[in-house]
Protein backbone atom coordinates (compact mmCIF):
# COMPACT_ATOMS: atom_id res chain seq x y z
CA UNK A 1 0.00 0.00 0.00
CA UNK A 2 1.51 3.64 -0.86
CA UNK A 3 1.89 5.77 2.23
CA UNK A 4 -0.20 8.73 2.17
CA UNK A 5 1.70 12.20 2.63
CA UNK A 6 -0.06 14.38 4.42
CA UNK A 7 2.39 17.70 3.71
CA UNK A 8 2.66 16.80 -0.08
CA UNK A 9 -1.18 16.35 -0.42
CA UNK A 10 -2.45 18.91 1.87
CA UNK A 11 -4.61 21.27 0.09
CA UNK A 12 -3.67 25.03 -0.58
CA UNK A 13 -4.51 27.11 3.10
CA UNK A 14 -7.34 29.67 2.04
CA UNK A 15 -6.19 33.34 1.69
CA UNK A 16 -8.54 33.94 4.67
CA UNK A 17 -8.40 31.41 7.52
CA UNK A 18 -12.15 32.31 8.18
CA UNK A 19 -13.23 31.83 4.45
CA UNK A 20 -15.58 28.95 5.70
CA UNK A 21 -17.07 27.37 2.50
CA UNK A 22 -20.22 25.73 3.33
CA UNK A 23 -20.77 23.44 0.20
CA UNK A 24 -16.98 22.21 0.36
CA UNK A 25 -17.88 17.81 1.14
CA UNK A 26 -15.35 16.78 3.60
CA UNK A 27 -13.04 14.13 1.62
CA UNK A 28 -13.64 10.03 2.63
CA UNK A 29 -10.66 8.97 4.88
CA UNK A 30 -9.51 5.23 3.02
CA UNK A 31 -9.72 2.19 5.11
CA UNK A 32 -6.73 0.77 6.27
CA UNK A 33 -5.35 -2.71 5.70
CA UNK A 34 -3.82 -5.53 8.64
CA UNK A 35 -2.13 -8.49 8.42
CA UNK A 36 -2.84 -11.27 11.37
CA UNK A 37 -0.37 -14.34 11.61
CA UNK A 38 -0.23 -16.42 14.84
CA UNK A 39 3.60 -15.91 14.47
CA UNK A 40 5.68 -12.50 13.37
CA UNK A 41 6.44 -13.14 9.52
CA UNK A 42 10.21 -13.21 8.31
CA UNK A 43 10.16 -11.08 5.03
CA UNK A 44 7.19 -9.12 6.88
CA UNK A 45 3.96 -8.04 4.71
CA UNK A 46 3.30 -4.36 4.03
CA UNK A 47 0.21 -3.36 5.75
CA UNK A 48 -0.80 -0.63 7.99
CA UNK A 49 -1.94 -2.49 10.83
CA UNK A 50 -0.15 -5.37 12.36
CA UNK A 51 -2.37 -7.66 14.51
CA UNK A 52 -0.58 -8.16 17.91
CA UNK A 53 -1.34 -11.41 20.00
CA UNK A 54 -1.06 -10.18 23.33
CA UNK A 55 -2.06 -13.45 25.74
CA UNK A 56 -5.42 -15.89 26.37
CA UNK A 57 -5.55 -19.19 24.52
CA UNK A 58 -3.11 -17.97 21.29
CA UNK A 59 -0.56 -20.34 20.44
CA UNK A 60 2.30 -17.48 20.62
CA UNK A 61 1.96 -14.60 22.62
CA UNK A 62 3.89 -12.04 21.35
CA UNK A 63 7.67 -10.74 22.92
CA UNK A 64 8.59 -7.46 23.15
CA UNK A 65 10.98 -7.59 20.87
CA UNK A 66 8.83 -9.25 18.03
CA UNK A 67 6.08 -6.39 19.02
CA UNK A 68 9.22 -3.66 18.26
CA UNK A 69 10.37 -5.39 15.27
CA UNK A 70 6.99 -4.86 13.23
CA UNK A 71 7.07 -1.98 10.77
CA UNK A 72 3.41 -0.89 10.61
CA UNK A 73 2.60 2.28 11.68
CA UNK A 74 -0.69 0.74 13.81
CA UNK A 75 -0.84 -1.94 16.03
CA UNK A 76 -3.94 -3.56 17.46
CA UNK A 77 -3.21 -6.13 20.30
CA UNK A 78 -5.79 -8.69 20.65
CA UNK A 79 -6.51 -11.03 23.37
CA UNK A 80 -7.79 -15.20 21.82
CA UNK A 81 -10.10 -16.70 24.24
CA UNK A 82 -12.05 -19.73 22.42
CA UNK A 83 -13.35 -21.31 25.58
CA UNK A 84 -14.62 -18.69 27.48
CA UNK A 85 -16.80 -21.36 29.45
CA UNK A 86 -14.02 -22.68 31.10
CA UNK A 87 -12.42 -19.36 32.42
CA UNK A 88 -13.19 -16.50 34.47
CA UNK A 89 -13.57 -13.28 32.58
CA UNK A 90 -12.43 -10.80 35.08
CA UNK A 91 -9.19 -12.58 35.57
CA UNK A 92 -8.82 -12.65 31.71
CA UNK A 93 -9.90 -8.93 31.50
CA UNK A 94 -7.00 -7.88 34.58
CA UNK A 95 -4.40 -9.91 32.59
CA UNK A 96 -4.85 -8.41 29.44
CA UNK A 97 -5.33 -4.68 31.44
CA UNK A 98 -2.27 -5.28 33.29
CA UNK A 99 -0.58 -6.06 29.39
CA UNK A 100 -1.82 -3.06 27.77
CA UNK A 101 -0.84 -0.74 30.26
CA UNK A 102 2.69 -2.83 30.59
CA UNK A 103 3.10 -1.97 26.97
CA UNK A 104 1.79 1.61 27.63
CA UNK A 105 -0.92 0.96 24.42
CA UNK A 106 -2.57 4.36 24.43
CA UNK A 107 -5.60 4.78 26.31
CA UNK A 108 -8.94 5.24 24.47
CA UNK A 109 -7.75 2.96 21.78
CA UNK A 110 -9.51 -0.45 20.51
CA UNK A 111 -8.13 -3.45 21.17
CA UNK A 112 -9.78 -6.88 20.03
CA UNK A 113 -11.35 -10.05 21.69
CA UNK A 114 -11.04 -12.91 19.41
CA UNK A 115 -13.69 -15.34 20.09
CA UNK A 116 -13.40 -17.73 16.95
CA UNK A 117 -16.52 -19.31 16.96
CA UNK A 118 -17.57 -18.72 21.32
CA UNK A 119 -21.03 -17.24 22.01
CA UNK A 120 -21.01 -16.02 25.44
CA UNK A 121 -23.10 -13.42 26.25
CA UNK A 122 -21.81 -13.37 29.97
CA UNK A 123 -18.06 -13.80 29.48
CA UNK A 124 -18.65 -11.19 26.41
CA UNK A 125 -20.00 -8.87 29.07
CA UNK A 126 -17.69 -8.51 32.06
CA UNK A 127 -14.75 -8.66 29.41
CA UNK A 128 -16.07 -5.60 27.61
CA UNK A 129 -16.46 -3.34 31.03
CA UNK A 130 -13.92 -3.96 33.18
CA UNK A 131 -11.52 -3.60 30.01
CA UNK A 132 -13.71 0.17 29.46
CA UNK A 133 -12.40 0.69 33.03
CA UNK A 134 -9.07 0.24 32.29
CA UNK A 135 -9.31 2.78 29.71
CA UNK A 136 -9.91 0.96 26.28
CA UNK A 137 -12.72 -0.28 24.27
CA UNK A 138 -12.91 -4.08 22.86
CA UNK A 139 -13.84 -4.92 19.42
CA UNK A 140 -15.44 -8.37 19.36
CA UNK A 141 -13.84 -10.95 16.75
CA UNK A 142 -15.20 -14.40 15.56
CA UNK A 143 -16.73 -15.91 12.69
CA UNK A 144 -19.89 -14.54 10.81
CA UNK A 145 -21.81 -17.18 11.29
CA UNK A 146 -21.22 -16.94 15.70
CA UNK A 147 -20.08 -13.41 16.54
CA UNK A 148 -23.42 -11.42 16.48
CA UNK A 149 -24.74 -13.96 18.99
CA UNK A 150 -22.56 -12.11 21.35
CA UNK A 151 -23.14 -8.67 22.89
CA UNK A 152 -22.04 -5.46 22.01
CA UNK A 153 -18.84 -4.52 22.60
CA UNK A 154 -17.25 -0.88 23.06
CA UNK A 155 -14.90 -1.23 19.90
CA UNK A 156 -17.36 -2.38 17.38
CA UNK A 157 -17.36 -6.17 15.41
CA UNK A 158 -14.42 -7.40 13.59
CA UNK A 159 -15.57 -9.94 10.90
CA UNK A 160 -14.34 -12.98 9.59
CA UNK A 161 -16.13 -13.20 6.35
CA UNK A 162 -14.36 -14.27 3.30
CA UNK A 163 -15.21 -12.58 0.04
CA UNK A 164 -14.00 -8.56 -1.11
CA UNK A 165 -11.95 -6.65 0.36
CA UNK A 166 -14.72 -4.49 1.60
CA UNK A 167 -16.24 -3.73 4.47
CA UNK A 168 -19.94 -5.01 5.52
CA UNK A 169 -22.38 -2.64 6.37
CA UNK A 170 -24.01 -5.36 9.07
CA UNK A 171 -24.64 -3.91 12.25
CA UNK A 172 -21.26 -2.47 14.05
CA UNK A 173 -19.00 -3.72 11.69
CA UNK A 174 -15.06 -1.77 11.92
CA UNK A 175 -13.00 -4.36 10.23
CA UNK A 176 -13.41 -7.62 8.08
CA UNK A 177 -11.48 -10.24 7.95
CA UNK A 178 -11.48 -11.24 4.03
CA UNK A 179 -8.71 -13.24 2.87
CA UNK A 180 -5.79 -15.95 3.79
CA UNK A 181 -2.83 -15.91 2.30
CA UNK A 182 -1.32 -18.75 3.05
CA UNK A 183 0.70 -18.04 6.17
CA UNK A 184 -1.56 -14.96 7.01
CA UNK A 185 -4.84 -13.25 7.15
CA UNK A 186 -5.95 -9.86 5.28
CA UNK A 187 -8.40 -7.59 6.45
CA UNK A 188 -9.62 -4.16 6.06
CA UNK A 189 -10.40 -2.16 9.00
CA UNK A 190 -12.13 1.30 9.64
CA UNK A 191 -9.71 4.74 9.41
CA UNK A 192 -7.93 5.96 12.62
CA UNK A 193 -11.03 8.44 13.22
CA UNK A 194 -13.65 6.29 13.30
CA UNK A 195 -11.74 3.03 15.18
CA UNK A 196 -8.54 4.77 16.69
CA UNK A 197 -5.71 2.12 17.38
CA UNK A 198 -1.95 1.81 19.20
CA UNK A 199 -0.28 4.26 16.66
CA UNK A 200 4.07 4.49 16.61
CA UNK A 201 3.51 7.76 14.85
CA UNK A 202 1.37 9.80 16.65
CA UNK A 203 0.48 13.35 15.91
CA UNK A 204 2.08 16.12 18.34
CA UNK A 205 -0.67 17.27 20.77
CA UNK A 206 0.38 20.42 20.72
CA UNK A 207 2.70 22.54 18.01
CA UNK A 208 6.01 24.03 18.93
CA UNK A 209 5.91 27.52 19.72
CA UNK A 210 3.14 28.95 22.35
CA UNK A 211 0.60 27.14 24.32
CA UNK A 212 -2.53 26.47 22.04
CA UNK A 213 -6.35 26.95 23.07
CA UNK A 214 -9.35 26.47 20.90
CA UNK A 215 -10.94 29.97 19.36
CA UNK A 216 -13.71 31.04 21.87
CA UNK A 217 -17.14 30.47 21.13
CA UNK A 218 -18.12 33.58 19.25
CA UNK A 219 -15.52 33.19 17.11
CA UNK A 220 -16.03 29.22 16.52
CA UNK A 221 -20.09 29.91 15.79
CA UNK A 222 -19.16 32.67 13.80
CA UNK A 223 -16.42 30.75 10.94
CA UNK A 224 -17.11 27.46 11.40
CA UNK A 225 -18.61 24.53 13.89
CA UNK A 226 -16.24 24.07 16.81
CA UNK A 227 -13.35 26.82 14.71
CA UNK A 228 -13.00 23.66 12.32
CA UNK A 229 -14.22 23.75 8.58
CA UNK A 230 -13.24 22.14 5.19
CA UNK A 231 -11.89 23.57 2.32
CA UNK A 232 -12.67 22.83 -1.88
CA UNK A 233 -10.30 19.56 -1.33
CA UNK A 234 -11.83 18.26 1.72
CA UNK A 235 -9.28 19.29 4.33
CA UNK A 236 -10.51 19.77 7.84
CA UNK A 237 -8.82 23.11 9.22
CA UNK A 238 -8.89 23.99 12.91
CA UNK A 239 -7.95 27.48 14.20
CA UNK A 240 -5.78 27.95 17.63
CA UNK A 241 -4.72 30.65 19.60
CA UNK A 242 -1.40 31.30 20.87
CA UNK A 243 -0.70 32.49 25.03
CA UNK A 244 1.28 35.23 22.62
CA UNK A 245 -2.18 36.28 20.59
CA UNK A 246 -0.62 34.96 17.72
CA UNK A 247 -3.00 32.89 15.54
CA UNK A 248 -2.07 29.12 14.16
CA UNK A 249 -4.35 26.89 12.39
CA UNK A 250 -3.89 22.42 12.77
CA UNK A 251 -5.02 21.10 9.05
CA UNK A 252 -6.16 17.40 9.05
CA UNK A 253 -5.25 14.80 6.05
CA UNK A 254 -7.18 12.34 5.06
CA UNK A 255 -5.32 9.88 7.13
CA UNK A 256 -6.57 11.36 9.99
CA UNK A 257 -3.08 13.15 11.00
CA UNK A 258 -2.43 16.75 11.29
CA UNK A 259 0.15 19.42 10.70
CA UNK A 260 0.24 22.60 11.65
CA UNK A 261 0.65 26.29 10.59
CA UNK A 262 1.78 29.83 11.87
CA UNK A 263 -0.66 32.02 10.42
CA UNK A 264 0.94 35.36 12.07
CA UNK A 265 -0.65 38.33 13.34
CA UNK A 266 -2.40 38.90 16.78
CA UNK A 267 -6.37 38.60 17.40
CA UNK A 268 -8.17 41.76 18.62
CA UNK A 269 -11.65 40.86 19.73
CA UNK A 270 -14.35 43.20 19.42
Amino acid sequence: MTAYSPIAHRGPIPASIFDFKPEAVIAEIPNRQMVDSAYPLVPQHASDIILIYAGGDTPHPWTTAEILSMHARYRWPCWVRSNPERVNAGVDAALFAAWLHGHRVPIGTCVILDLETAVNTAYVNVFNLALRAAGYKVTKYGSQDFIWQNPKTDGGTFVALPGPNVLSTEGDTVARQYAFDGSFDLSVVKPQNVLPLWDTQPAPLLPKGPAMTPMPGRVSAKYGLGGAYPDAQGFLHQNFIGTDGSLWQWVQAKDGTWTQHHIGGVITWV
